[in-house]
């Protein structure tokens, strides 16, 4: 029976490809955009591990870039109890000079920091120098950058860095873990206020460090007990929460777009199949006159379009998991592509061939010998 699905599955090539097709953009679909979701989803979850603190920034904003919190609430925030650090910082997106055409986002990160201030703190990522030297108060144009920064763009420490056609030394990097970070340059305060068109003596958000970590959520509530109307904090540990629901959210969501393909491709398995089925007739009504049981003949049809659609299946994967190295090399857009992945897209590509060959398998049984001979 193998050997004749086989040839039946080969007889007609370009409608089993097309049947293939539909089944692979649903699958790949799949792959690709769901894959996508769990790097976000890991991307927040490790951005959030690289902050020790609670993130302040204007009370009613939408975004913390449009936060403008005066200098003066450094001394205000240092008496709250329990707090250890308050680290002002403003995060700007800066569009890259043309000198930089490596794959990857268009932009840079400048994030600007105050040295003096944050002298006694590295437990954030880019306050610490992996190579070169931490900046210095007295530091004017220089800078930190990623070390994929460098390493992608053939920079080196004591060089220059064009950001919006300015030439800036740098002067270390910084290991970076997320890709947010990997395009980050960090710089002092009053430079990173020029790039944000920030006025003097103000900036976008401070960074809290408790005295102990454990009680994020404590410093977090007396701050906006304190500063009601004025400021609001947030805790990174419930914020990385809210995200990762968020995600689920998106990951579902995604699932339902991917879906819709997949249907569309389970409506051309069923469609293939049924024509296969309408143009064997013959072929069903001389099987069933030398003996073949209707169960023979239903398993056939039936596995021809199981068959299609596990190799389009398997197919679809491994195009998904390409669009998805695609979209980290050139958009660098976060993406895991997991086993359990891969195994819910092939049962979804099997559970297509199972729905789509219902109907044509029936159909193939209810033929009498007779009636299909003549």
């Amino acid at each position: 029976m193998i050997k004749l699905i086989i040839n039946n599955l080969l007889r007609n090539r370009r409608r089993s490809i097309l049947t293939l097709i539909g089944v692979i953009i649903g699958v790949a679909g799949i792959v690709s955009l769901v894959s996508i979701s769990f790097g976000m989803a890991n991307n927040v979850s490790e951005l959030m591990e690289a902050f020790q603190g609670v993130f302040v920034i204007e009370e009613g904003v939408l975004d913390e870039q449009y936060s403008r919190l005066s200098m003066d609430y450094v001394q205000s925030l240092q008496r709250v109890t329990g707090v250890k650090h308050v680290l002002p910082e403003i995060w700007t997106m800066v569009i890259k000079d043309n000198t930089y055409s490596t794959p990857g986002p268009p932009f840079f990160l400048a994030i600007g920091i105050d040295p003096e201030l944050s002298k006694d703190y590295g437990g954030t990522m880019y306050y610490s120098a992996l190579n070169g030297r931490k900046l210095r108060s007295t530091d004017k144009k220089s800078v930190l950058i990623s070390e994929e920064l460098r390493k992608n763009n053939n920079l080196f420490i004591g060089g220059i860095i064009r950001i919006r056609s300015e030439n800036y030394r740098i002067i270390g990097t910084f290991e970076a873990n997320t890709p947010i970070f990997q395009m980050a340059v960090v710089m002092n305060l009053d430079d990173a206020r020029a790039l944000a068109d920030i006025k003097d003596d103000y900036t976008m958000l401070f960074q809290v460090i408790p005295q102990n970590p454990e009680q994020q959520g404590i410093v977090k509530d007396r701050i906006n007990m304190r500063f009601k109307g004025e400021l609001e904090a947030m805790n990174m540990a419930e914020y990385s929460d809210l995200m990762t629901e968020m995600l689920g959210g998106i990951r579902i969501a995604l699932w339902a777009i991917s879906g819709i393909a997949g249907i569309v491709g389970g409506i051309v398995v069923m469609n293939t199949m049924l024509m296969s089925v309408m143009e064997r007739i013959n072929e069903f009504g001389a099987l069933k006159a030398i003996g073949w049981k209707n169960s023979h003949v239903r398993n056939m049809v039936f596995l021809e379009s199981i068959i299609l659609s596990i190799i389009g299946g398997i197919m679809g994967i491994g195009a998904g998991t390409f669009i998805a190295k695609i979209a980290e090399t050139y958009i660098r857009a976060p993406t895991i592509v997991t086993l359990e992945l891969m195994m819910q897209a092939l049962l979804f590509a099997l559970i297509l061939g199972i729905v789509g060959g219902l109907y044509p398998a029936s159909k193939a049984i209810k033929m009498s010998p007779m009636e299909a001979l003549r």
